[in-house]
């Protein structure tokens, strides 16, 4: 029976594997990388486009932010549209503009008889 030391792989082991493989893929792209790409394109274009679908990110967070694509002029007014809310929410729900306020104020209760 194997002690528990024994089947335990050497620390970084995993990131020294990683690296060396990363880094002899990269001398076989720079060497080989163009050629082989080319050739895939052109005789197994599914597998081409498999490929660069494998290393596109699939959604990054800004892209399922609700302000993806709005510029900044618009974010500007929506921000700005926001401070005034909070304004008026502050001030009773009268702008500073002299607006009318978006809900009525509830009634003053009425003294007991």
């Amino acid at each position: 029976m194997l002690s528990d030391g024994a089947a335990a792989r050497a620390r970084g082991s995993r990131s020294r594997l990683r690296h060396d493989l990363t880094g002899a893929l990269n001398d076989d792209l720079r060497t080989h990388g163009a050629a082989v790409i080319d050739k895939l394109r052109k005789e197994k274009p599914v597998e081409y486009f498999k490929l660069i679908l494998s290393l596109l990110p699939e959604e990054t967070a800004a892209e399922r932010s609700p302000f993806f694509g709005v510029d900044n002029d618009e974010l500007h007014e929506i921000l700005e549209a926001a401070r005034k809310s909070l304004r008026d929410d502050a001030s009773g729900g009268a702008s500073q503009t002299g607006d009318t306020p978006l809900a009525e104020p509830a009634p003053a209760a009425t003294p007991p008889p």
